[in-house]
């Protein structure tokens, strides 16, 4: 039985690797999407924990500014943070280590989102499929950083859509 897992997920792998770019960003778009409504389906309600509101309810920044951040300049810069630094120091460094790189620098993915420590569970299981992807991305010669980027981007979109516009 392993055996068939393993080679399945060989030949998804292989299949992401070789695949072109609009596709891979497609099925990352896709998966993480997933990932999240499995995450928000096994946590309890964290509707409150809304990383732009204060304890009283007001916004913290204007709702088109939260908008174009969460959207452009997070997804790039958490990218830059917690997928290309950890990606580089595990290549040259720990290089035999992937498991240790991708559920470390998870972690500090998750606890960069410490609205609710809810809100850092729900992160954290993304942030080993974002590791996960990056490397892929880096592997396929592709801008690991702008696919990534563009990946949490429109995760980050729908979560504003639903908070703000829905």
């Amino acid at each position: 039985m392993r055996m068939v897992i393993n080679k399945k997920a060989q030949q998804a792998v292989l299949y992401l690797k070789n695949t072109n770019v609009i596709v891979f960003i497609l099925i990352g778009f896709i998966c993480m999407f997933l990932v999240g409504r499995l995450m928000m389906a096994v946590l309890p309600p964290f509707a409150g924990d809304h990383p732009n509101m204060n304890p009283d309810g007001s916004e913290r920044i204007s709702k088109e500014l939260y908008t174009f951040i969460a959207i452009f300049i997070s997804p790039f810069i958490e990218t830059l943070i917690f997928q290309t630094l950890p990606h580089k120091l595990y290549r040259k460094y720990y290089p035999n280590k992937y498991f240790v790189y991708l559920f470390v620098s998870a972690l500090f993915f998750g606890v960069a989102h410490r609205y609710s420590i809810y809100y850092m569970i729900a992160a954290y299981v993304p942030g080993i499929f974002l590791l996960f992807y990056y490397d892929i991305a880096y592997q396929r010669k592709e801008n690991a950083v702008i696919v990534l980027s563009i990946i949490h981007g429109l995760i980050n979109t729908l979560a504003v859509l639903s908070a703000y516009y829905l």
